[in-house]
């Protein structure tokens, strides 16, 4: 990728020869430059010569400029930066080699994980420099303009930036020029003056006119650069230039409009055939319009186009590569349609297509081949580099083009159809995939039989599987991927951990965590060999998320640990979102709300960067219950929509079904609003024809907790016992101990509410057994105020007491008892209440702490006792908790 960077976006355009003198612009820019001003935005309508004083002023200053000419490519975020360090590189070379590699190889750096870098580096320089991006209105990026906005915000001193543009960027504009710090050129700074007019059109153009006629042409374009050079045009060899001038009215649009005309007229048939039909190019050189029109002597033409007028914009000091004023090329454009044929039309998209073909340029090729209606050729291009695209993470440029080829050039393709649903697949949408897989398996059939079908066969197998696990017909999945394990060879080693990734999945849906483990260890041993980090990375996640449903949350931890192992730096790399996202899960459920939100910060800005929407959607989920617990409701809500589109998306896949319905109804329940969390627990507010019917084993288990979280909490006691009896002994005796933990927490509330303490404080006992080498947290303050009786008898009787009191911290002052805490002493520890402070602490019944001290019992509970006064608590647990909330130990 880093050769297919066109140098020719990188050079300053040279001025024309005949150019009028604007001294004022170029004293503007500098004046700004020499005071200190960070940034100089020069903004007008197309036609006003910002390109022309911009490029002017840095030919003439003293100081490095780094030139990038964006066109509506630059769009795609790494790519744009990558031409911004190769811009750099082209004044100060040796910039940026390391950042511009990690941009431009396979899969790329997110520009999140080097922007910093990129900073520092910038800071480095030890001579100033400037960065100017042109025609900077064709990026509509909205990650783009926070990025420049973030640079903004840290921009090293010897870094001067300048955009020109037709829009004001959405850059804080308003703050950089409250602070004095922003030089700006608009329309009326670009204007051509009375005397700039005077002096182009009768030194540069030598048309003769009348200082009347001077006045009325600056009038009639109001100092309008392209409409004063476009009548000057026209006006050459014309005897009654007066008349001419005369005629001018009506708008900007019309105005150029009718001169566009009059040029065109008076050009020869030859050279105005020439400008029709190299219009449709982005940019021009002599070979390529040779191939385009099918003739030779381009190049010549080319330079006396630059020679006579000032249409055609050189790109390189060579004068090898140029482009049409962009208004002279759409309205070359529709010339082009009016007078030729549509056959011709596209025949010239065509021919363009196999020349960049021919020069290894295959987005270009594809992309003219799509417009030419070539669709045939663009389905070879397609097929044979799809593959490396995927890997570039170019999903939405797929998706788009192919969704411009017609539908039966894809189905009579069989590969480029599996390809089709695998891009589909990573974009989030799981049915509609699965459709185009099984399409794709049916079109097998008009493939000759042999080595290539049984291959294609095999793979597509494996995909579907992959898809099929996802939703309720698990034995369908598990078909397909035990025909894809026979039909594939040993080596087809990625493809193979695709089919047992499938095996591992379903049998951990259908409860058999073992056998689910064992399948997913030997997947991950051939995705590795087979050098697929992404697959592997997914599938340690698998193994993650059989550990939760295990309630081995350190163990989960471990999986996730070990994707992030996977690269040298993770937080440069899509594919680790899957771990990040895991670990901010396991610190939401420990209560580490900081490194939770680092964590899913990270991992939504590699989700979107690689655009994989299947990790997107259960991070936003994810979001909304941290954001909760961070105190911030409306966040919580907004992040829980943006899950819930994501999951509508997703088309029902299991993991969208019972994910939104799990976090949908935990978020209402701490919210407090009873109806909504019911009708998502009962599957009234699912999406469409969404149920939770036929789910299998382990997920209906888990919607059985939900739903017993939600009779808890609506005090239906009896139901909540119900559905314990039913699922903890068949959780437990298949080792999926996080129901376990879950249902013996809501049992214990429940018995506790219906007057059976005894009852209640074993099954809570049992939870808490399970939960404490987990460090379940959230769990409880979740389950809510039931659980504090509980929690408070369980650090009397002098067990769990460390593990009670990080959970009672984490209810944040819902204690009653709370208000009775002090912020300060009322009287300083003595070193001896300090020892029994922390052996209390560390969860010592008063027995322990008197053995440790060598003291008597007695002894302790009068230490004790003056620890609470001194404290302003009245038990060991608010003891305890106030204790480690002023970090007395």
């Amino acid at each position: 990728m880093a050769s297919s960077l066109l140098k020719t976006k990188l050079f300053i355009p040279p001025a024309h020869p005949s150019l009028v003198p604007r001294s004022r612009l170029v004293d503007a820019i500098e004046f700004g430059v020499r005071n200190g001003h960070r940034f100089t935005l020069v903004a007008a309508p197309a036609g006003f010569g910002k390109t022309t004083a911009v490029s002017t002023w840095a030919s003439a200053c003293n100081r490095h400029v780094a030139w990038l000419s964006l066109d509506e490519g630059d769009n795609e975020e790494t790519l744009f930066w990558a031409y911004v360090i190769a811009a750099i590189q082209s004044a100060v070379p040796e910039f940026g080699d390391d950042l511009l590699v990690s941009l431009t190889t396979a899969p790329p750096v997110p520009v999140q994980g080097i922007l910093a870098e990129l900073i520092n580096e910038m800071a480095s320089l030890q001579e100033p420099f400037t960065l100017v991006l042109d025609d900077y209105h064709v990026i509509n990026n909205p990650r783009i303009h926070e990025r420049l906005s973030f640079l903004l915000d840290h921009q090293p001193h010897t870094l001067h930036i300048i955009i020109a543009t037709r829009a004001d960027p959405p850059i804080p504009l308003a703050r950089l020029r409250a602070r004095r710090l922003l030089t700006e050129l608009r329309v009326d700074d670009l204007r051509f003056s009375r005397q700039e007019t005077k002096i182009f059109l009768n030194e540069v153009m030598e048309l003769g006119l009348s200082a009347e006629d001077v006045d009325l042409l600056e009038a009639r374009t109001e100092g309008w650069s392209v409409g004063l050079l476009l009548a000057a045009q026209s006006m050459q060899g014309r005897e009654d230039k007066h008349a001419f001038i005369t005629a001018f009215s009506g708008s900007q649009h019309f105005i150029l409009e009718y001169l566009i005309e009059e040029v065109l007229d008076q050009q020869p048939p030859e050279r105005r055939s020439f400008l029709l039909q190299t219009a449709i190019l982005d940019r021009l050189c002599g070979t390529l319009c040779d191939a385009v029109l099918d003739t030779q002597g381009s190049e010549q033409t080319l330079r006396l186009l630059s020679k006579d007028n000032l249409f055609l914009i050189p790109l390189d000091q060579q004068h090898i590569w140029y482009r049409y004023h962009h208004l002279f090329a759409d309205l070359l454009v529709n010339a082009l349609h009016k007078e030729f044929s549509k056959g011709e039309v596209l025949a010239l998209h065509q021919r363009s297509s196999r020349w960049y073909q021919a020069a290894g340029e295959m987005d270009k090729a594809v992309k003219y081949a799509l417009s030419g209606k070539d669709f045939e050729r663009a389905a070879d291009l397609l097929e044979n580099n799809i593959e490396q695209m995927i890997a570039r993470g170019q999903v939405k440029i797929l998706l788009g083009w192919l969704g411009a080829l017609p539908e039966e050039v894809i189905q009579s393709r069989p590969r480029l159809l599996m390809h089709q649903g695998w891009v589909v697949f990573l974009s989030g949408k799981v049915q509609q995939a699965a459709k185009i897989l099984l399409l794709a398996k049916q079109a097998l059939q008009s493939i000759p039989a042999g080595e290539g079908r049984d291959l294609l066969h095999g793979r597509l197998s494996a995909l579907l599987g992959t898809i099929t696990s996802l939703t309720r017909n698990l034995p369908a999945a598990v078909m397909e991927a035990e025909e894809a394990l026979t039909v594939l060879p040993e080596e087809a080693l990625v493809f193979r951990a695709r089919a047992k990734r499938v095996l591992g999945v379903c049998a951990a849906l259908q409860g058999n965590m073992e056998q689910a483990l064992d399948h997913l260890a030997h997947a991950k041993a051939l995705a590795s060999q087979g050098g697929n980090t992404f697959l592997t990375s997914e599938i340690l996640s698998q193994m993650a998320t059989v550990r939760k449903h295990e309630g081995k949350l350190s163990l989960a931890w471990q999986a996730y640990q070990q994707i992030l192992d996977l690269y040298d730096q993770p937080e440069q790399f899509s594919s680790a979102c899957l771990g990040y996202v895991g670990m901010a899960e396991i610190t939401l459920e420990r209560n580490d709300l900081p490194e939770a939100r680092r964590c899913l910060e990270q991992g939504i800005e590699l989700c979107q960067k690689g655009s994989i929407g299947y990790v997107l959607q259960p991070a936003y989920l994810i979001g909304g219950l941290l954001q909760y617990a961070l105190g911030d409701e409306q966040a919580a809500l907004e992040r829980i929509q943006k899950g819930e589109a994501l999951s509508r998306i997703g088309g029902g896949s299991l993991e969208s079904i019972l994910g939104l319905a799990w976090f949908q109804t935990r978020l209402y329940l701490q919210l407090g609003d009873m109806d909504k969390a019911r009708a998502w627990a009962e599957g009234r507010s699912l999406p469409g024809e969404w149920s939770f019917k036929d789910m299998p084993l382990v997920l209906d288990e888990m919607h059985q907790s939900l739903l017993a979280h939600v009779y808890l909490k609506a005090g239906e006691l009896e139901r909540v016992l119900g559905i314990c009896e039913q699922i903890c002994p068949q959780a437990e005796a298949g080792g999926r101990l996080a129901r376990v933990i879950e249902l013996s927490l809501f049992r214990a509330a429940a018995l506790q509410g219906l007057g059976r303490p005894e009852e209640a404080q074993v099954a809570f006992e049992q939870c808490l057994v399970l939960a404490e080498p987990a460090g379940y947290v959230r769990l409880f303050v979740e389950t809510g105020e039931a659980v504090m009786p509980l929690l408070l008898t369980a650090v009397e009787s002098g067990e769990h007491i460390a593990y009670a009191g990080r959970i009672l911290a984490a209810f944040e002052g819902k204690l009653e008892s709370r208000s009775a805490v002090q912020e300060g002493l009322v009287e300083p520890l003595t070193e001896r209440e300090l020892d029994v402070l922390r052996l209390m602490c560390d969860g010592h019944s008063n027995q322990r702490i008197a053995d440790e001290l060598i003291v008597s019992v007695n002894t302790v509970k009068k230490h004790t006792s003056n620890i609470y006064g001194k404290l302003g608590v009245k038990n060991r647990a608010q003891a305890v908790l106030h204790a480690r909330e002023i970090q007395l130990v």
